[in-house]
């Protein structure tokens, strides 16, 4: 229970660095959030049983696709994310991190996509509004978007942070971290 708060905690903090970042230089150089993002995964995998790292080996994967890109759920999404989790139809995910601790489920995961800012954002503004976050705040732009917030409905936790890439040809991506609570 005391790893998901600090974790929420550090998550918060780790959102607002990024989004003055972004803000600031509109720029894709998060070094201090890639530095966090590592750490956070290698802790994960030294905390996590040889059963869970195997698990999680077969849950690695460097492409999943949606059934279509209007926010459909897609057919290969992450070890314990929500099954109606919508992707981009061109989605490719990596980075993926599930892990059960507690009795409670984990997902970190990131997504790339080539789709457009405002059809990304307008899937996920609505998935989200869909989950009935409370406590949320989000900071949405034409170059950013970042989603924070906790479901008691779902009795779950989101974080989504992430935007447009300065030089990749109109790629997003984004950081999605999902937890039980």
């Amino acid at each position: 229970m005391k790893y998901f708060s600090t974790f929420r905690l550090i998550i918060g903090g780790v959102a607002l660095g990024a989004a003055f970042m972004l803000s600031a230089c509109s720029s894709n150089e998060l070094s201090e959030t890639e530095a966090f993002q590592k750490e956070k995964s290698a802790e994960g995998l030294a905390e996590a049983s040889e059963t869970d790292a195997s698990k999680e080996k077969e849950n690695t994967s460097s492409n999943a696709n949606s059934t279509d890109g209007n926010g459909e759920a897609a057919s290969n999404l992450p070890k314990y994310l929500p099954e109606d989790f919508p992707l981009p139809s061109d989605a490719e995910i990596s980075h993926i991190h599930s892990e059960q601790t507690d009795g409670k489920k984990y997902v970190y995961f990131r997504i790339r996509s080539k789709e457009s800012m405002d059809s990304v954002t307008s899937m996920y503004t609505n998935y989200f509004e869909k989950r009935k976050l409370e406590d949320a705040a989000q900071t949405i732009d034409q170059r950013n978007i970042i989603i924070q917030g906790e479901s008691p409905t779902y009795s779950e936790y989101w974080s989504m942070i992430g935007g447009a890439l300065t030089d990749s040809g109109g790629v997003i991506e984004l950081t999605v971290s999902w937890e039980e609570l």
